[in-house]
């Protein structure tokens, strides 16, 4: 191990790696994960291992190095009494080589922060304010009437006409059962709404009231007479009434068809429902006001190049905060105050006072994350592959694929697989931190909880 770089709170070091000692590591690593690489020709588990370094190669490697690197972690940490490293990060130039070209020597770049000494925290000295989501009858009526606009009811027509697409039909079918008995049913259905096959629904355009259909169907799986499903059968069906397709109006009328027994007590189903919404953003502001009152709270050391970082990223957000000057016609000029013409104007640049602005923003983010990471570290705060499973459905749905695509992608991806995990035990020391402070409860509406979460994103 070499050491390049050694500041109190910041080391970074290079491994370098025999490659015989590193093919020993690889061969047992590709070994485990054989079974899961199906090649034609090869039985389950025993396709070469050249093959298998193809197909999972990168996933060995990864974890290879990261074996090497915990080998070496008492070394890396040295005499510090801080403890373990706060985080690491690893390169390494092995991505994308074959089995039979690794280098005869493996270098491994480790980059640690350590855990700064962070002073004593009294929790309960921290004032924060809990917003307790409580919708107004506006609110309750404005959902409710949402709802029922988008839900879609029938009613008679004014003037007698033909069927339209949209039009709601109401029907009586007959048709004979298998034992012979002739079964009747009632019901309604949306014309254009895909209830039935396209085919069928053209047909009943222009049909007027007391239309009877003839004709011999494939009974669909879903038919409610399951004992028919997939037969021919012959069905009669009487549309004795065509009736207009419209929203549901927020009446009574709409709460029983939703199941309910009478308006109020859909009204009272909306409000939970609102404040359970309104508890999600009170929850994001809460975790949001510790954040940001832990990063003034106390002072002390923190890694510069994680401060460096953190001012990067508040310098680029921050110019991105003015609009773009363009100029659209390149031979126009613009005349200042003082009359004397100008181009377009420049791309407005940070001033000191902004910079040392962003600076101690930057410190307080900084000192911030490593109050959480102690909390994580004190509290012992883990993660569950239940977590990381509930965490990779999520993804999915936003994403629109499958959960085994997702599960697959993260099994190639241990790095995002740690930034997931770090996420979830920063929300929970976050969580443990809040329960710990000072809270006063402060009811608010849900437009302005929408408001604030906004302000504060």
């Amino acid at each position: 191990m070499r050491v390049l770089k050694d500041h109190h709170l910041e080391k970074e070091v290079l491994l370098t790696i025999p490659k015989n000692d590193l093919l020993q590591f690889l061969h047992a690593e590709l070994l485990s994960r054989a079974h899961q690489v199906k090649k034609p020709g090869f039985r389950a588990g025993k396709v070469p291992l050249d093959v298998v370094f193809q197909e999972r190669g990168s996933e060995a490697i990864d974890v290879v190095v990261r074996q090497f690197v915990s080998q070496a972690f008492s070394e890396i940490v040295g005499e510090r009494s801080l403890g373990a490293p706060l985080s690491y990060r690893v390169d390494q130039n092995l991505q994308g080589t074959s089995l039979d070209r690794l280098p005869d020597i493996l270098e491994i770049h480790v980059y640690a922060i350590f855990q700064p000494e962070i002073p004593e925290i009294h929790w309960k000295d921290i004032q924060l304010s809990h917003f307790v989501p409580h919708p107004n009858e506006q609110e309750v009526d404005q959902r409710v009437a949402e709802i029922a606009s988008q839900t879609m009811t029938s009613v008679a027509l004014s003037e007698k006409r033909t069927a339209l697409k949209g039009d709601t039909l109401v029907y009586t079918m007959r048709y004979v059962h298998r034992d012979g008995t002739v079964k009747e049913t009632e019901g309604s259905f949306q014309l254009g709404s895909n209830a039935l096959p396209a085919e069928f629904e053209s047909v009943l355009e222009g049909i007027s009231e007391g239309h009877v259909f003839n004709q011999s169907l494939r009974v669909p799986k879903d038919f409610p007479d399951k004992s028919l499903a997939g037969k021919k059968v012959q069905f009669t069906i009487t549309f004795h009434e065509i009736r207009s397709t419209v929203p549901h109006q927020p009446d009574e009328v709409f709460a029983k068809s939703q199941g309910f027994e009478n308006l109020q007590a859909l009204r009272e189903n909306i409000r939970k429902s609102l404040v359970d919404s309104g508890e999600v953003l009170s929850d994001i502001l809460l975790l949001n006001a510790v954040k940001k009152k832990l990063g003034d709270l106390v002072h002390f050391e923190v890694p510069e190049s994680w401060e460096a970082s953190a001012l990067t990223a508040l310098q680029k957000s921050y110019l991105q905060t003015f609009p773009k000057q363009t100029n659209h016609d390149p031979h126009s000029v613009e005349i200042s105050e003082s009359g004397e013409s100008a181009t377009a104007k420049q791309t407005p640049e940070i001033t000191d006072q902004v910079l040392v602005d962003l600076k101690s923003r930057a410190h307080a983010l900084v000192a911030a994350n490593c109050i959480v990471q102690k909390v994580i570290n004190e509290q012992g705060f883990s993660v569950q592959d239940s977590e990381i499973l509930a965490y990779a459905r999520a993804m999915a749905r936003s994403e629109g694929k499958s959960l085994d695509d997702v599960v697959g992608f993260l099994r190639r991806n241990n790095g995002l697989v740690d930034r997931i995990a770090n996420e979830i035990k920063e929300r929970k020391a976050l969580k443990w931190i809040s329960a710990e402070c000072s809270k006063e409860d402060t009811e608010l509406s849900l437009e302005a909880l929408n408001n604030l979460t906004k302000e504060s994103l």
